[in-house]
């Protein structure tokens, strides 16, 4: 046994590890958001740039889950499974 299924499987945890703690820091709730923002002297006006923003990180992030996916799924199909 060499130890590569090992290695294979921190990658994963520490990913884990980052998006919990995100997830933990941003707030849940739009009021939390606003309160948040006016803490950090950020007017809701001056945030009419942030929607297109998010929609267009909101829309690569999807693109890219669906490609990984698929890679899955057209690579794990041409395995010769002898």
């Amino acid at each position: 046994m060499s130890g590569d299924c090992c290695r294979s499987a921190t990658r994963p945890v520490g990913v884990a590890a980052a998006g919990a703690l995100l997830a933990l820091l941003v707030p849940k709730c739009p009021m939390c958001l606003a309160m948040y923002l006016s803490f950090l002297g950020v007017a809701a006006g001056g945030l009419g740039w942030l929607r297109p923003l998010g929609a267009t990180v909101m829309l690569a992030g999807l693109a890219v889950a669906a490609g990984r996916i698929l890679a899955r799924r057209f690579s794990s199909e041409m395995v010769d499974p002898r």
